[in-house]
């Protein structure tokens, strides 16, 4: 017969079962995870913050990058320039190259919105068709695939540099 002193453990299936003298021994000595303890540490997360911003500046760079080579590729295959597209990936390669290039040298003036602008502009021209599939399939308005579009080249355009370069302003190191 178990006593109200009693210490239980939560085992696999839901049932408590008391814990036996040498078990409850073990435990008085130690902190026991009480049955609503989480179950990942805080700490153990804030370890891996830094690397998931990597991560994440990472796949927001490729995605600007990315579009800026495609949209490229369409704007001179637009303009019926009759290069090989194997030159007007190269350009849009050139292209992403001196717009990130810009965007980290002027990050801290007003001229870093002259790189902002066509890099965002870029990755929503290239990211609103799938969006624009992708609600109307959900039955959503189109401004939404816009929205989302304006909001998901914003964030790729700006996150590598951020992650980077961290959120520095001038005078900072004076």
């Amino acid at each position: 017969m178990a006593t109200h002193d009693q210490r239980f453990y939560y085992d696999l299936d839901p049932q408590l079962e008391p814990l036996s003298a040498s078990e409850a021994a073990d435990l008085r000595g130690s902190k026991a995870r009480g049955i609503g303890a989480p179950v990942i540490d805080r700490r153990e997360l804030d370890a891996l913050r830094p690397y998931f911003f990597y991560l994440l500046a990472l796949l927001t760079f490729l995605l600007s990058a990315t579009s800026t080579v495609m949209q490229t590729r369409v704007l001179l295959t637009l303009m019926e320039v009759g290069w090989s597209p194997l030159a007007t990936y190269g350009v849009g390669a050139l292209l992403a190259l001196v717009i990130t290039l810009g965007e980290l040298m002027t990050n801290e003036s007003w001229w870093y919105l002259a790189f902002l602008v066509p890099d965002v502009a870029l990755t929503v021209w290239w990211v609103v068709p799938a969006l624009a599939a992708f609600t109307s399939n959900m039955g959503l308005p189109l401004w939404v695939a816009y929205s989302g579009a304006l909001l998901l080249g914003t964030v790729s355009a700006y996150l590598p540099e951020r992650v980077l370069l961290g959120s520095r302003r001038r005078g900072a190191d004076q």
